[in-house]
């Protein structure tokens, strides 16, 4: 009686909670007349859980006075960042005004400076959003200042790289090259082996850009003999390349092609066709400068049948283009002039494809001209080609008189005299007629030099649009990259693991996310809609998303991380689930791995998760709504891959908005666990030129088991390359395996 009293009690709790949330003042009446501890864990509900931004940031404005109020400085300060984060989609003072704030409980009530250098370098990222680098740079410097007073290591190796790219972006490569030297011995103390690559590269591009080439040379050096150790064989490619551009432009040939075809035997053997290709370019365009063109063209030759063989216009125009350059050379205009014709073809497919709905209205504007031009420049010609056939038949004309002058030499004198009149009244009018037609010519000579120097500035024009479009995805790429997990978190918490992430654009609708929280590493892999550009941004946006669940509300539970991921993505895109509204969105497979209790959990978004193990999968949780399939090895009987079925519902609006399920089993000793994208198991290839399908692939990982993860990886990598040889690479590719 008594428990169902409680019961009874609770259920009308929830009832008048649910009222007065759905009344103005809601807040007040949720606190109104309760203790401090009971007013907290209302508001963290409704800061958990309300839809309504103006209700959580008033939720959040309470719980920041209660917090500071009863001492709790850890949750003060992170719900005062939040608190930011929610007012930089409404009011950029606001946010400003909150942050100020906090600095001055900081640095008079609390004085702890280990906030304060996190406040600066947030004040510093918000600066740099809205890109106003000058008082990014100042933040970021006093964050620096603190973390050097601390003796924080990675705090101030953080500053440095930030105030690094922000002169960087700057143009101040001085300033950018001293930050990143600094920070350069830190990362070496820490031994980060992928952060003293990074910190290399930047600094022999910064090098290149201040045209200090032995500077440069050396740094790439020294870079090449890291990477060897690391065994990156895309980036050992690309380095020696970037080798060879230098002795190419100190004018050492020898070098620079030895170089290059380093490059080029790691590119062969690694299968990297486009790479392969670029090489035989920059082959090609230092045959040029030796002019040695036939070797030139040989290179070219040898380009021109990859791109073609691929379908890639990017290599064709380079190819083309140096064509053009070569047969100019070799005064072959017209072969000039016809692979000149095909570069700018090329390059203004390339502008289409990359740049379809912001270069409508000029490309439109472009073809019209460009059709004109090319309309002009045919009447010019064939007026040209009249005159020149005038001139000729005048030519012939006279010839022929000539030889009847001769022919009748010893004709009568009279009739001599009398035909030498007619002849020099008929050469005078023809002289006139042809000085005459030498003028029409000169005067459409001109012109069609000025046409071919219009023509030549709306070349320059958009070559210069294309240079600033391809820089902006470019710079998407490194904003994208830097929202990726550091690799040495996930190296802490699990035996082995491997990534293979292989986007189909320089940007990626594919990503991977962890994080460490509370003993717990949550692990995921997702595939949002579409891919490059709008991908990426939905890819940033579930990063985003994820760091605010898990790293600031501590929520570990898979299920629940998923449910307001989803949530979050709805709002985000303002989706109503009417007909015809875009459906955008992600699928994704998530693990939570408890280290204390030794359990997994798992939820999916229409994307399974592959466990590999040598005994019978111990389950903790009934599953009726996603079982469990079995797939046992053709070659070995004792290895077992199960899958783990996902809700056959993305992370978006749907017909059907259940919970997720989570499902938990037990960690053995040696499981192997994988996370993956659809773009594997849908690319086309093989001697059919079919799907490589999932059955394939689960009997690849579970076949190769009992590999080390790194060696699994290069079979996943090497298996791909080979079935999708001479195929485009349709979607995003992302393989990520843990060994626990």
């Amino acid at each position: 009686m008594k428990k169902m009293l409680t019961y009874l009690f609770f259920i009308f709790w929830l009832l008048g909670d649910m009222v007065l949330y759905a009344r103005s003042g809601y807040i007040d009446s949720l606190i109104s007349g309760q203790p401090d501890s009971i007013q907290m864990v209302r508001l963290e509900r409704v800061v958990s859980e309300a839809d309504s931004l103006p209700f959580v940031i008033e939720a959040k404005q309470v719980l920041i006075s209660l917090y500071k109020k009863n001492g709790n400085v850890r949750k003060w300060f992170e719900t005062v960042l939040s608190l930011a984060d929610d007012y930089e989609k409404v009011d950029f003072f606001k946010v400003i005004k909150t942050l100020k704030n906090a600095e001055k409980e900081l640095t008079t009530s609390y004085k702890n400076d280990t906030l304060l250098s996190r406040l600066y370098k947030k004040l510093g990222r918000v600066y740099e959003n809205k890109s106003d680098y000058d008082k990014a740079g100042k933040y970021y410097l006093k964050s620096l200042r603190i973390s050097q007073k601390i003796n924080n290591k990675k705090g101030v190796a953080s500053a440095l790289n930030s105030l690094g790219l922000i002169y960087y972006y700057q143009g101040n490569y001085d300033l950018a090259l001293k930050n990143f030297s600094e920070a350069l011995p830190l990362v070496e103390e820490l031994n980060f082996q992928y952060g003293i690559a990074s910190i290399l590269s930047n600094m022999a591009i910064i090098y290149l850009y201040r045209n200090e080439l032995d500077t440069a040379l050396a740094t790439y050096l020294k870079l090449l003999n890291l990477e060897k150790k690391l065994n990156n064989k895309y980036v050992l490619s690309s380095i020696y390349n970037n080798v060879g551009l230098i002795y190419q432009r100190q004018k050492k040939y020898n070098k620079a092609a030895f170089y290059f075809k380093k490059s080029l035997d790691i590119k062969k053997e690694i299968g990297d066709k486009t790479g392969e290709a670029s090489t035989y370019i920059n082959l090609a365009t230092l045959f040029i400068e030796k002019e040695a063109y036939q070797r030139a063209l040989q290179y070219l030759r040898k380009a021109e049948k990859i791109a073609v063989s691929r379908g890639d216009k990017k290599l064709l125009k380079n190819v083309y283009n140096n064509m053009a350059t070569v047969y100019e050379k070799l005064e072959d205009y017209e072969k000039a002039f016809r692979y000149e014709e095909k570069y700018v073809e090329m390059k203004d497919s390339l502008i289409t494809e990359e740049m379809q709905k912001q270069l409508l209205t000029l490309q439109t504007k472009y073809e019209t001209e460009q059709k004109e031009q090319q309309i002009k420049m045919q009447k010019i010609q064939l007026a040209k080609a009249e005159a020149e056939n005038k001139q000729k038949e005048l030519k012939l004309e006279k010839e022929k008189f000539i030889r009847i002058v001769f022919s009748v030499g010893t004709g009568l004198l009279l009739l001599v005299l009398i035909f030498i009149y007619f002849n020099y009244r008929q050469k005078r009018q023809l002289s006139e007629e042809l000085t005459r037609q030498n003028q029409v010519i000169q005067t459409k000579n001109e012109r069609l030099n000025q046409l071919v120097t219009e023509i030549e500035k709306q070349k320059q024009r958009l070559e210069q649009i294309h240079k600033e479009l391809s820089e902006s995805i470019d710079y998407a790429k490194r904003l994208q990259t830097s929202t990726l997990p550091d690799i040495s978190l996930l190296q802490k918490n699990v035996e082995e693991h491997f990534i293979l992430f292989r986007p189909r654009d320089k940007v990626s609708g594919d990503f991977y996310w962890w994080s460490h929280v509370e003993n717990h590493t949550i692990i995921t892999v997702a595939d949002c809609t579409g891919h490059g550009v709008p991908g990426a941004f939905m890819s940033m946006l579930g990063i985003s998303f994820l760091r605010e669940i898990v790293e600031k509300e501590y929520i570990t539970h898979p299920g629940i991380i998923l449910k307001k991921l989803r949530r979050e993505i709805i709002k985000a895109l303002k989706q109503r689930g009417i007909p015809g509204e875009q459906k955008d969105g992600m699928d994704m497979s998530l693990i939570s791995i408890d280290h204390e209790k030794g359990i997994v959990s798992f939820a999916g978004a229409n994307n399974p998760v592959y466990v590999i193990d040598q005994t019978e999968l111990n389950l903790l949780t009934p599953t009726p709504k996603n079982p469990v399939k079995k797939v046992v090895s053709e070659t070995s009987g004792n290895t077992v891959l199960y899958e783990l079925k996902p809700d056959k519902m993305p992370i978006a609006i749907y017909e059907r908005m259940e919970n997720f399920a989570t499902v938990e089993f037990k960690i053995n000793k040696g499981q192997q666990i994988y996370l993956f994208s659809d773009g594997y198991a849908d690319q086309f290839g093989g001697p059919k030129g079919k799907k490589f399908k999932y059955k394939a692939l689960k009997q690849m990982l579970i076949t190769n088991a009992s590999l080390p993860m790194n060696q699994q990886k290069q079979i996943l990598e090497t298996t791909f390359e080979e079935w999708s040889y001479g195929y485009e690479q349709i979607d995003d590719v992302t393989i990520l395996g843990i060994k626990i």
